[in-house]
């Protein structure tokens, strides 16, 4: 029994022998494979709609009152009439006129419009309607260096023809240092010139 048992552990050291010795070597590394190409990037999409414009922010505290102006010359120095031809606001709804060599007197002056209707005399005071009643005209004025631009615009109806008239009137400075024109009825032509014209007597 323990010849068979010995002749058994030969035949397995045996065939182990036999197996690592019929074992083939280790076969070469493989190659790495390439690595692909990046991408190429996709074009910016479009810009997105603007947002809501935000709230209004809260409006500022109002600043001390200045000290109080000097008293201003009696009215009638800086008191003129210029006069300009016809102008057809049908055809036209703007008539823009600059009046030059104004210089330093223009921050103590201000201006009137009137339009006038040539085929009878008649006046009509700006901002207003004018002889028909169906067009509608506005006036403003600005300072362009020492010039005054001033600017009567047709912004209803079908618009006629008039002459124009400015009036440039003097500011005059009232006790509480505000500067003012005097109290008359400033749509009268006839009794703004005439208060002035007094004024200069």
């Amino acid at each position: 029994m323990k010849k068979h048992y010995l002749l058994l552990i030969a035949i397995c050291i045996g065939l182990f022998s036999a197996c690592s010795m019929f074992e083939g070597p280790e076969g070469p590394k493989g190659d790495q494979g390439d690595r692909g190409e990046q991408g190429i990037p996709g074009e910016q999409g479009a810009q997105g709609p603007q947002g809501p414009q935000g709230q209004q922010g809260p409006q500022g505290q109002q600043g001390p009152q200045g000290p109080q102006g000097q008293q201003g010359v009696p009215g009638g120095i800086n008191f003129e009439i210029f006069n300009y031809p016809v102008h057809n606001f049908n055809t036209n709804a703007n008539r823009f006129i600059d009046i030059p060599s104004i210089g330093p007197q223009m921050n103590d002056v201000t201006f009137l419009a009137f339009l006038i209707d040539t085929s009878n005399g008649v006046t009509y005071p700006v901002p207003g309607p004018g002889s028909s009643a169906s067009s509608m005209y506005r006036f403003w004025w600005l300072r362009i260096g020492t010039a005054i631009s001033v600017r009567i615009n047709r912004y209803q109806g079908p618009g006629e023809s008039y002459s124009l008239r400015f009036l440039k009137l003097p500011l005059v400075n009232n006790p509480g240092g505000r500067a003012t024109l005097p109290d008359i009825d400033l749509t009268d032509y006839d009794a703004v010139v005439e208060y002035y014209q007094n004024l200069n007597n």
